[in-house]
This record gives structure tokens, sequence and C-alpha cells, in this order.
């Protein structure tokens, strides 16, 4: 898929840069390179423009529910196959999943959103005890994050590429504005 980036910066290689990142970058979904599927919202953000190819095979579009249904339950098969902890006895995942797609929280949010959604589950204390803070470590760092991915949000077609290896995206065209 062909996607674009706009920036301030003149690049010739993708990176990853954290002194470089705003805060409200921060709130949407973290460190990454944000890109449009539209050449004219792209251009608003900078004096270069970059197109980029994102590998099919790497990226997710969650304005689909299906594809939101699928991450949820990623991280569902993770917890059950770590913890034999099934969430959904704790938690509605459809919900989270509707929320997801909403845009309600942030792809690499869910995670947290779901350990929130335990803590406030006394059955979930009570039946998982001595176990509860190894659980609320192993959230905080899952890792199930997609590579590339379309997240709903108020400007449309906006998403993130959080992994640069060349197997998933590179620059195809760079032009100043």
């Amino acid at each position: 898929m062909v996607v674009y980036h706009g920036s301030n910066h003149s690049f010739q290689t993708m990176r990853i840069r954290k002194d470089l990142t705003k805060q409200s970058t921060l709130e949407n979904e973290g460190y990454g390179i944000y890109f449009s599927l539209s050449r004219a919202v792209a251009e608003s953000y900078g004096k270069w423009l970059y197109t980029i190819a994102v590998n099919d095979r790497f990226l997710v579009d969650m304005r689909s529910m299906r594809n939101c249904r699928v991450y949820v339950m990623k991280l569902r098969q993770e917890m059950l196959m770590m913890f034999k902890i099934r969430l959904e006895d704790y938690i509605d995942l459809r919900t989270v999943a509707r929320y997801l797609n909403s845009g309600g929280v942030a792809i690499c949010g869910v995670a947290t959103e779901v350990k929130n959604l335990l803590d406030s589950s006394e059955l979930f204390y009570m039946q998982n005890g001595s176990r509860v803070e190894a659980i609320f470590a192993h959230l905080n760092k899952w890792t199930g994050v997609p590579k590339a991915y379309i997240f709903p949000y108020h400007i449309k077609g906006c998403g993130i590429i959080r992994d640069l290896s060349p197997t998933v995206a590179g620059i195809i065209d760079k032009e100043r504005l």
C-alpha cells in the first residue's frame, strides 16, 4: 500500500526519533512514523512529503471491526497461554474490540485498557490473588502491537509504522513542498 508522510525534516532513511516526537503524538499511538492515506493531509504536516510503500502483509486496518476482534483475541490467547486466564470471565472482550474500533482507546493502549478493566474486577483479584502483579507486569510489556496499522481517528485514513525494517516499509519518493 502506498501512504504519505509529511515532515519538516529532510531524511533519506526513516528512523523513529523520540526527541522529535510531540506530546500529542505520544497521547495517540506512541512512537513511530505517522502516515496518511491522503496526500493532501500529509502535505499539511511539513515542508517535505514522503511517499512510502508499506508491505500489505504487515499493515492492519483497525477501522475494520473484524481486525479489532482478531487483535483482542490475540491478547486473549496470550493471557490464556501465559497464565491460564480466560479474560472473558472478567471483562467483555466484544466491548473492548468495539472501543478499539471506535477510536476510544489507542491500539498500543489496549493491554493497558484490559489491565484497568481487570483491576476493577473484584472476582479477578479473588481468583488470581498472588499472580495479579505478574499478570499486570506482563500486560504492561505486551508486544502484540502490529508493525504498521491504520487507526480510527478524527482525521480519516491515518496510521503509524512502528517497525521500520525494510521488509515492512520504505521510502519510494520524496519531494520538497
